[in-house]
């Protein structure tokens, strides 16, 4: 894998999804990209809301970089984002502050994203 991706929370297979070109080119438990993008898509988070289903709708645009082993310890020297549809619109940090980039990224095996 190489280039730009996009990466989703896969929670059907409890993995990362990961695209290219609109398509699924693979998973991973853990995986790390550079120079992210933090997308969510308004509508498909009004449909989510509206339905109270998940869909397919928030994803980190970036760089791979390389997956990776799923690490025992999480690296706690990168802040945590998050993203819930039923509390937020963006992604954001532990002290409510949107997150629209960032120039790493590591996203756990246990769903979790970390990033700097």
């Amino acid at each position: 894998m190489q280039g730009k991706v996009r990466v989703y929370r896969n929670l059907t297979k409890n993995c990362w999804s990961i695209q290219q070109g609109g398509k699924v080119i693979g998973h991973a438990d853990a995986l790390w990209l550079h120079g992210a993008k933090f997308t969510v898509q308004p509508g498909g988070n009004a449909r989510v809301r509206r339905e109270r289903k998940k869909f397919v709708h928030a994803f980190v645009d970036g760089e791979f970089y390389v997956m990776d082993k799923p690490r025992q310890v999480e690296p706690e020297w990168m802040p945590r984002v998050r993203y819930n549809p039923y509390e937020m619109t963006t992604f954001q940090d532990s002290s409510g502050t949107p997150v629209h980039t960032a120039n790493t990224v590591y996203m756990s095996a246990s769903g979790k994203v970390f990033a700097q």
